[in-house]
C-alpha cells in the first residue's frame, strides 16, 4: 500500500504546479496580439512546464524509492530493473576491489551478495540531470515501473526537453511563420496539456505500483 507521505507529496506537489501552470497559460493567451510580449510568455510557459514535470516526476519517484527502501524488502527480492538501476555497476565495483581469497571468502559467506549492499541514497534520483526520454525511463526502473507504459509520452517529453534547452541557453524562438500567435498558442498549450496529464498518470502508476508491490520480483 502506499505511504501517507508519498499520497500527501503527490496530491501537495500537483496541486500548486498546476496552479502555476494555468497561471503561464492564461498570460500566453493575454499577450497574443503583442509579438515581443508573446515570445516572452511563450518562453515563459516552456520553462515553466518542464520544469514541473522535471521537479514533480523526480520528486515521487524518490519518494517511492525511499518507501521501497523503508518496506523491509531484501534487493535479491526486488525487480530486475531495480537491482540493475541502483546495485549492480556498485556490486560489481566492490567484487573488483577485491583478492581472489576475498572474493572467495564472500562468495561463501552470502549466498545472494546484493543483499549486502546499503541502499543507494533517493537523491541520485533528483540529482540525474535533465529528465530526457532516457533518463525519465532510468528513473521509472528504479523504482520497477515498466517505462514502456509511457512509450505514447515519448514524443511530447522529447519536445518539451528541446523546447525547453533551447529556452534556456539564451536562444532566440524561431516560429512557424505561416501560423498565428493563436495557432502557436493552441500548440503549446495541447503539449502543456499532454505533460500535465504525464504527469498524472506517473501518479497513478506509482501508487499502484505500491497497491500490487510491482516493485517485488514476480515469483
Amino acid at each position: 500500500m502506499a505511504s501517507k507521505q508519498l499520497i500527501s507529496t503527490i496530491d501537495g506537489e500537483l496541486c500548486w504546479r498546476e496552479g502555476e501552470l494555468a497561471i503561464a497559460k492564461l498570460h500566453l493567451h493575454k499577450s497574443l496580439i503583442d509579438r515581443m510580449a508573446f515570445a516572452y510568455s511563450y518562453r515563459c510557459i516552456v520553462m515553466l512546464t518542464y520544469a514541473h514535470y522535471e521537479a514533480f516526476s523526480k520528486r515521487i519517484i524518490a519518494q517511492a524509492m525511499q518507501d521501497i527502501f523503508t518496506s523491509g524488502i531484501r534487493w535479491s527480492e526486488c525487480c530486475d530493473s531495480i537491482i540493475v538501476n541502483l546495485f549492480a555497476n556498485r556490486l560489481r565495483q566492490n567484487l573488483s576491489s577485491l583478492s581472489n581469497k576475498e572474493l572467495s571468502a564472500c562468495a561463501i559467506k552470502s549466498l545472494c551478495l546484493v543483499d549486502d549492499l546499503p541502499p543507494p541514497d533517493a537523491s541520485m534520483i533528483l540529482d540525474c540531470g535533465n529528465l530526457n526520454n532516457q533518463n525519465f525511463d532510468w528513473a521509472l526502473g528504479c523504482v520497477g515501473v515498466d517505462p514502456t507504459k509511457f512509450s505514447y509520452a515519448r514524443r511530447d517529453i522529447g519536445r518539451i526537453v528541446a523546447l525547453r534547452h533551447d529556452c534556456a541557453h539564451g536562444e532566440q524562438l524561431t516560429f512557424d511563420t505561416t501560423k498565428s500567435n493563436a495557432d502557436l498558442a493552441a500548440d503549446i498549450f495541447q503539449l502543456q496539456s499532454s505533460i500535465i496529464l504525464l504527469m498524472h498518470a506517473l501518479a497513478v502508476e506509482i501508487i499502484d505500483l505500491f497497491e500490487r508491490s510491482g516493485y517485488k520480483r514476480v515469483p
